[in-house]
């Protein structure tokens, strides 16, 4: 399954019309199953994850443990200096 993924993301790569990263990224939804949600406007935000992972964590934890989201924010200030 692994080979034949990877023989249609090289021939989609070949046939790409553009290059842009939204693009991409829906692209690489569309051939994974790590993208779950991809909010475009008037932010990006993208919930990814290993649905293997998240099972093996929420196992780790009794159903009245509170809950606990986990989160990695990649904003940067363009124009500040530093």
């Amino acid at each position: 399954m692994e080979q034949i993924r990877n023989v249609r993301k090289v021939q989609r790569n070949k046939s790409r019309l553009t290059h842009d990263a939204i693009y991409n990224l829906h692209e690489f939804a569309a051939d994974s199953d790590f993208v779950h949600k991809i909010i475009t406007h008037p932010d990006l935000a993208v919930t990814m994850y290993s649905s293997t992972a998240l099972e093996m964590f929420c196992g780790l934890f009794s159903e009245d443990a509170p809950l606990q989201t986990m989160s990695y924010d990649t904003t940067f200030c363009l124009g500040r200096s530093q």
